[in-house]
């Protein structure tokens, strides 16, 4: 009786496990957008390749919308954790993200706004590392926040130079008030 019951314990364990592997997967199909391969005479490529099949659910997750006919925002995150609590907070913060982009889209502002509620509502563990960058495609640059995610590379075809794109601050949800710097790209 109790190999049995073992037994239907770790059958039951297995199941709840593929259940919410599941979730997590379709959580995290969805928070990755298509992205158009050009805005104006800009080119734009994303991939997402996971580092192994226990990081293909985690909080990874990219965005290229809209601002205004002729500003865009760029997004490249990476929420802490993993599994399907990673992929709830991850959709919590893109939506948190694009909610306080389209009030204010300068970086600055965004990054400190963001911070703040990561800081408090994201628990003691939660961090987010961000690049965020509003690109303006009427005046040819792009203002950017980096918060301690890894440098993304941005490569000008008329340059022939691939270029890391600095970061301007540590990550979100670490300290409480503080203060991002802003750098800026022209493509000009």
């Amino acid at each position: 009786e109790a190999l049995a019951s073992q037994a239907a314990t770790a059958i039951e364990n297995v199941r709840a496990y593929e259940r919410e592997r599941r979730i997590a997967e379709t959580l995290q199909r969805a928070l990755l957008p298509t992205v158009p391969p050009s805005i104006d005479d800009f080119e734009i490529a994303d991939k997402y390749a996971a580092a192994s099949a226990e990081a293909e659910i985690g909080g990874d997750f990219y965005d290229v919308f809209q601002l205004s006919p002729d500003r865009f925002g760029i997004v490249i995150a990476d929420v802490s954790g993993k599994g399907l609590s990673a992929g709830v907070h991850t959709a919590m913060v893109k939506y948190m993200l694009r909610a306080y982009a389209l009030d204010n889209p300068d970086p600055v502002t965004l990054a400190t706004k963001l911070n703040a509620g990561v800081y408090k509502f994201g628990g003691q563990e939660m961090f987010i590392t961000l690049f965020y960058g509003m690109l303006d495609t009427a005046k040819k640059e792009m203002q950017y926040v980096n918060a301690g995610h890894e440098l993304p590379l941005l490569f000008g075809e008329d340059r022939k130079i691939c270029m890391r794109l600095a970061t301007t601050g540590t990550a979100l949800g670490i300290v409480e008030n503080y203060s991002f710097e802003m750098e800026r790209v022209d493509f000009l």
